[in-house]
């Protein structure tokens, strides 16, 4: 496996990845309690089958070459084809790299290719003198949230209003690596 500069994506990068998604049997939920002068969030890991699913249409692809224009973009090769794939963004005014998006193949996901992304963009931000990575996912994205955890990271914020309604109970959990 090689990690490497992501310059540009094309839409059928992704045609013959398998599912574009995640499937857990567990998902944080998140009690909210107000007392007189203060209030206290819990996350507790409750066992629930959660399967999501998203597309990656031409508009995505758009946005994914804006944020690959940032030059802190890499692409995991198996054999010289892309596998997977981190994008991030130089947030100036607080001196941090975002990750704004991982993927990895489906069929080669728990084979290293993330955790290899993931200690590329800790490479670039130190000798990019960033303070922080920063990312988000979901609390309905248990493995994402075990891997990140694996890789360093740790839960920094969140936000219970980030998604729209109609996507269930999903709380946006903020993580970060603190490059110091």
């Amino acid at each position: 496996m090689e990690i490497l500069k992501l310059n540009k994506l094309d839409q059928d990068v992704i045609l013959d990845w398998g599912h574009n998604g995640y499937k857990t049997n567990g998902v944080y939920e998140v009690t909210k309690t107000m007392h007189p002068g203060s209030f206290q969030f819990m996350l507790q890991k409750m066992e629930k089958e959660y399967l999501k699913t998203w597309t990656v249409n031409a508009e995505d692809i758009t946005r994914f070459n804006e944020i690959i224009s940032a030059r802190h973009s890499y692409r995991a090769l198996d054999k010289g084809k892309i596998i997977g794939f981190i994008l991030a963004v130089n947030r100036k005014w607080n001196n941090t790299l975002y990750i704004e998006n991982l993927l990895v193949s489906e069929f080669h996901r728990g084979q290293g290719a993330g955790h290899l992304l993931i200690n590329q963009i800790k490479q670039d931000a130190r000798v990019s003198g960033f303070r922080l990575i920063e990312l988000e996912t979901q609390n309905t994205n248990v493995p994402a949230h075990e891997f990140y955890l694996k890789q360093g990271f740790e839960i920094t914020g969140m936000n219970l209003k980030l998604y729209v309604e109609d996507v269930e109970n999903e709380i946006a959990l903020y993580m970060t690596y603190d490059l110091r």
